[in-house]
């Protein structure tokens, strides 16, 4: 159920309009600055307005309403065949839709569901929108992570394929491999500029120190060591 304002200043039209739009919840408003104090603390979906009121007119509302609630419905009523009130109404207020008085009730009808069917429309879309840029966000924030991280190649390293209470049993045997097939690993047993030095004869300890490659980690196929 979508709430809609009805503003006119004649109570009759009131009772009306609101009689050809039950189904809804329906709030009125007799004046312009009445109408504005109520979307000052109130949403709503809809609004519907005479074009004519004492004081503010329609589309000058329409105006201040458009800075309280962007994506309220804007439809206008109107008797007159105002040209230059409906351009400005159009392009400065945004109004949704003109509905003549005397109006049809199908007119009317309509022309309110068309407006919802809208709204609800461009806030599902914005909905997912929201949605897409968020999901990007942490993708990206994940591929920054990915990048930073050992081991990123790909290829299995004995710091992400060993807990620390299994290390110290595979470490000579780690040791006799790296001494004996250094230069089949991906990355031969010799000295990195600035990437520190392979070492052979460690056999025991934390894995940067058996090893340093990029990011410090070890990479050692681990099916080789047997």
């Amino acid at each position: 159920m979508s709430r809609i304002l009805l503003v006119d200043d004649e109570e009759h039209v009131l009772r009306a309009v609101a009689r050809v739009l039950r189904g809804h919840e329906i709030e009125t408003a007799s004046s312009a600055e009445e109408a504005l104090a109520l979307a000052d603390s109130e949403d709503f979906a809809l609004v519907v307005a005479d074009y004519r009121m004492p004081g503010m007119n329609g589309v000058s509302m329409f105006k201040r309403l458009k800075e309280l609630q962007p994506d309220t419905v804007r439809i206008i009523l109107t008797a007159y065949a105002d040209l230059d009130g409906m351009q400005a109404a159009v392009n400065e207020a945004e109004v949704f839709r003109f509905v003549n008085k005397p109006w049809s009730d199908f007119e009317l009808r309509n022309a309110v569901e068309t407006g919802l069917a809208h709204s609800r429309a461009l806030l599902e879309n914005r909905k997912l929108a929201d949605q897409v840029r968020q999901q990007q966000a942490q993708l990206d924030q994940q591929a920054q992570l990915l990048q930073a991280s050992p081991g990123s190649s790909g290829i299995p390293t004995v710091r992400s394929c060993w807990t620390r209470a299994a290390w110290s049993e595979p470490w000579p045997k780690i040791g006799r491999y790296l001494r004996h097939h250094g230069h089949r690993t991906r990355h031969p047993a010799r000295r990195r500029s600035g990437q520190g030095e392979l070492r052979s004869d460690y056999t025991g300890g934390d894995a940067a120190g058996a090893g340093i490659t990029r990011g410090g980690a070890v990479e050692v196929p681990l099916r080789r060591i047997t």
